[in-house]
């Protein structure tokens, strides 16, 4: 992925201004299947440093007045967004069109359009079958990536029972000495 910072100076006439891109090609070696969904969305830019802007959305304690969501300000709410992160704002804001590839695993919506696992996680005539290079659950196999895989589902299982015992232990030691 190529991403847009808030110091890239953007086109507002280009619109809409993609915050981040995928990269690579199917032939590429370095490059891997990644799915994505692109979400789009306006958001305010700083009209004179033709910059994205960094918002104050939250308010850190009852009087911070600064943040969107107390002041319903926008001015103030980037004012005090761009100062935070040590980012220059003119005082000038408009909203500009934006979009975002948002990675995924396996969400498609609507459901009607999704396709079957077999149609991509199968060997011989699997939508992927032709690309080399890459690992696919299904399609492929590796015993080391397997288990690999399978010692890390049963050490996260470990691990979540302890903890729940370890916290059922101290919440019992904490009650017998009360």
């Amino acid at each position: 992925m190529e991403y847009l910072t808030v110091k890239d100076r953007i086109d507002p006439t280009a619109q809409p201004v993609a915050l981040n891109r995928p990269l690579g090609l199917v032939n590429d070696p370095s490059s891997r299947i990644f799915p994505f969904k692109v979400h789009g969305g306006r958001q305010p830019y700083d009209k004179i440093n033709k910059t994205m802007t960094i918002l104050h959305l939250f308010p850190k304690s009852g009087d911070d007045k600064d943040a969107y969501w107390k002041g319903y300000d926008w001015t103030k709410a980037i004012a005090s967004g761009q100062e935070y992160a040590g980012l220059d704002f003119s005082g000038e804001y408009d909203f500009i069109e934006t979009t975002f590839a948002y990675p995924i695993t396996h969400m498609v919506a609507p459901k009607e359009n999704t396709l079957s696992c077999k149609e991509c996680h199968i060997r011989a005539q699997g939508r992927f079958a032709s690309v080399s290079g890459v690992y696919m659950p299904g399609r492929d196999h590796s015993r080391i990536v397997s288990t690999l895989g399978w010692i890390a589902v049963l050490a996260a299982i470990c691990g979540v029972m302890l903890h729940g015992m370890g916290r059922i232990l101290m919440k019992r030691q904490k009650e017998e000495q009360s």
